[in-house]
């Protein structure tokens, strides 16, 4: 066996199926992959399609969850904070901003 002459451990391996068995062949940049195109494995352990669901920005996302953490903090904001993982003024002008104080 070769060693690597800086370490003296056997080189790395390189190349995708050198290392894995399983590899598949790299597909061209910009090409798709279908379901198809996974092991079999996989294709048996997913889930089925979910229903659309109604798309909702970040902000409206962000706002219900404030609310729901400080809720569950039984409305303590300095506990909310803390979960929330921000500052208690930032926590504060959250909710100035939704109207809530």
């Amino acid at each position: 066996m070769r060693l690597a002459p800086e370490t003296g451990s056997p080189p790395r391996r390189r190349g995708g199926q050198a290392g894995c068995p399983r590899a598949r062949p790299r597909r061209r940049r910009g090409a798709s992959s279908d379901a198809e195109d996974l092991p079999e494995e996989l294709l048996t352990a997913l889930p089925p399609p979910r229903a659309p669901v109604a798309l909702r920005s970040l902000a409206e996302v962000e706002r219900e969850h404030i609310l729901r953490v400080l809720d569950a903090c039984g409305g303590s904001r300095a506990e909310a904070a803390r979960v929330l993982g921000v500052g208690r003024n930032t926590l504060w002008r959250k909710l100035r901003e939704y109207s809530t104080i």
